[in-house]
């Protein structure tokens, strides 16, 4: 696979995780998958942040960003780059939660491929903002 193939099922992955699509998704990420949620916060358990997802964890967390959201994360991508078997992915969101609330993060994500399938997912993004989905 090459760079450039590895970036586009990046975007693929990540596409159709913002808008919820677990059967897309489970194509893509190999059974030892993990998400990584890169975000540190002070003391206190305030939300997932830190948590590291496994395959089944993540993809029931999918199904409810349908829930969140009016019509998904609506993700573009500004950069992405590929180095061996990694991609890192720059892009935005521009997404309505359900009570109307406009919002619009930032991200950052790095993925490792092992073979032709996504093994690991690196998130960064703005987990205050985050929880505005979450607080309707």
């Amino acid at each position: 696979m090459t760079g450039e193939e590895r970036k586009q099922l990046a975007m693929r992955l990540v596409s159709h995780a913002g808008q919820g699509q677990v059967a897309e998704v489970e194509a893509i990420i190999s059974d030892d998958f993990v998400l990584e949620q890169m975000v540190r916060l002070p003391e206190g358990d305030y939300s997932a942040a830190g948590t590291r997802y496994d395959r089944a964890t993540y993809l029931g967390f999918l199904g409810m960003v349908r829930e969140m959201t009016r019509d998904g994360m609506n993700l573009t991508f500004e950069r992405a780059l590929a180095d061996g078997d990694e991609v890192a992915l720059f892009g935005t969101s521009d997404a309505l939660s359900r009570s109307g609330r406009i919002y619009r993060n930032a991200y950052c994500w790095h993925l490792q491929f092992s073979g032709e399938k996504i093994c690991l997912m690196r998130e960064f993004y703005d987990t205050a903002l985050g929880a505005v989905l979450l607080e309707d």
